[in-house]
Parts: C-alpha cells; structure tokens; sequence
C-alpha cells in the first residue's frame, strides 16, 4: 500500500487572532477507489478530524485508523496527544478536514472540560452541536479548498469563547518550549515557576489540554528531538540538546513513541511544510 495517492494540502489561519489557537487546517482527499495508508508521529496538539460519508473505525489501544467508504452522513473523531505513531489505512474514496489545535486551543471554543470530549464518538456534535455539523455538511460541497479555510476561519471566529484558564496554560506551554537548561524540565519547577499546585496544574491541564502536564512535557522534548534529527548533527549531540543525561534513555523515549531507533527513524521521516511529521 501507498500513501503516494492521496491528496494533502495544509493552510495556516490567516487571521491573526485565531494563529495562536489553531496551528493548522490540514485536507486529505482520496478521489479513487485505491488503499493504502500514512502514518504521522506523536504531538502535544489536538486534531479535530471530520469526515463525509465514510466509516471511521479508531483502535484505540492500537492507536490505528481504518477509513472506508460508504456512511451517508458526517462523522467526526478527536486525535491527538498521541503516545505512540498513529496508523491510518484507506480503502476507497474519502475527504478528511482536519482542524489541528495548538496546545489548549480547543479549550477556546468549548465549555466542556476536554477530557471529557476525547472519548467521545462524535465530538464535533457535542462540541457545536447540530449547527457544527451542519456546517461542516455544507463544507463537503465546496471544491476550492481556499474557501474552505476562509469559512471555517469565520466559524471559529464566531464560536470563540473567553478561557482564563486557557491563557495560564498557553503562558505555561510557551515556558515549557523556551526551556534550555541541561537538566530536564520538570512538573515540580513549573509549579514552582508559576505559584501553583501540583493537583491544580494537573487539572488545569486535564481540563484545557486533555492531557496530564508530565505527558505533555515528554512529548515536547520528544517534537524537539525529530526536528534536530532533520539537521546534520550526531545523535549524541540531539540527545544532549534535548536534555538526555544518555544515549540509551534518548534511544528508549525515541523507540516508545515511533517504534523505531533513532537512526532508522532519521531516515524515515517526511514533513509536509514543517508541520506535519510522517512516516515514509
């Protein structure tokens, strides 16, 4: 199988407001009645997929997607904070928006608590309710995909909701991504940084993010290390910037997450506009 014949475009938000919320839209498309399947690699952001008239069938434990053709209706699925490299395989025509959130950007447009959102089947209904799919409905009946973008940028826009919590959590993420220190970063210092609990930072985590502060961080420092294995440096130099004390605990994190060494998955990655990290 092949992941040669289907179509991905990426578009980032063009207005400023929403580009700290939502990194990315991402669209797949597969026109022809083909298989094959992609595999993307561990993030801490939250993937908002949304489907037209295809079946989704998500192994949770497995982290594999198969994607079929034949459902009448829109469906949707929330991926994300990933602890190991997601599998998806096709099998016919499909068409796939994907919203992809940056850390806690979802929170911005939801009330609800998002670990409580995650296991959800169809989550943009419980999320935006009927109007959402509504919307999205009518998305699948539009071509051009600039189009696409600029409505779905006027939907996010117009379902925008105040989140304090979420501004704390983006300050604390932006701490997590600037640290440079030999020593690893961990849950105890930022409590520390910012003047908080460790049972508080969790459920704020929890509640914004979806994932626990501890997860985050490791999965952090794991998008930091496969961004240096794109540069002409030894593993034992990315091991060091990343703030590993050795080599074989570099080794170990790398293989967990992908489940390959990092030299083999040095030679095996792809990205789409230096975004999306995937599997060759």
């Amino acid at each position: 199988m092949s992941n040669s014949k289907i179509n991905k475009q990426l578009f980032k938000p063009n207005h400023q407001f929403l580009k700290d919320k939502i990194e990315y839209f991402l669209f797949i498309q597969n026109n022809n009645n083909t298989s094959g399947k992609y595999t993307t690699l561990p993030n801490s952001n939250l993937c908002l997929s949304v489907y037209n008239q295809n079946n989704v069938d998500w192994t949770r434990n497995e982290n594999k997607c198969l994607i079929t053709y034949g459902n009448e209706s829109v469906v949707s699925r929330l991926y994300g904070q990933h602890k190991k490299k997601f599998e998806v395989s096709y099998s016919g025509q499909f068409d796939q928006i994907c919203i992809i959130f940056s850390p806690g950007g979802l929170a911005d447009f939801t009330g609800i608590p998002l670990f409580k959102i995650s296991g959800n089947e169809e989550p943009l209904s419980e999320i935006f309710g009927s109007a959402g799919k509504h919307f999205f409905s009518r998305m699948f009946e539009i071509p051009s995909l600039t189009e696409r973008v600029h409505l779905l940028e006027l939907f996010f826009l117009n379902n925008y909701r105040m989140n304090k919590t979420g501004s704390l959590i983006k300050e604390i993420l932006l701490s997590i991504n600037a640290h440079s220190q030999k020593s690893p970063l961990t849950v105890t210092d930022i409590c520390k940084k910012f003047y908080m609990e460790e049972s508080t930072l969790y459920r704020n985590f929890k509640k914004t993010i979806g994932d626990s502060p501890k997860n985050i961080i490791k999965t952090i420092r794991f998008r930091k290390a496969l961004y240096l294995l794109r540069k002409d440096i030894t593993m034992t130099e990315i091991a060091h910037l990343v703030n590993y004390s050795d080599q074989s605990h570099f080794n170990r994190d790398v293989k967990s997450y992908t489940g390959l060494s990092p030299r083999v998955l040095r030679s095996n990655i792809k990205v789409l506009d230096n975004e999306l990290y995937l599997l060759k």
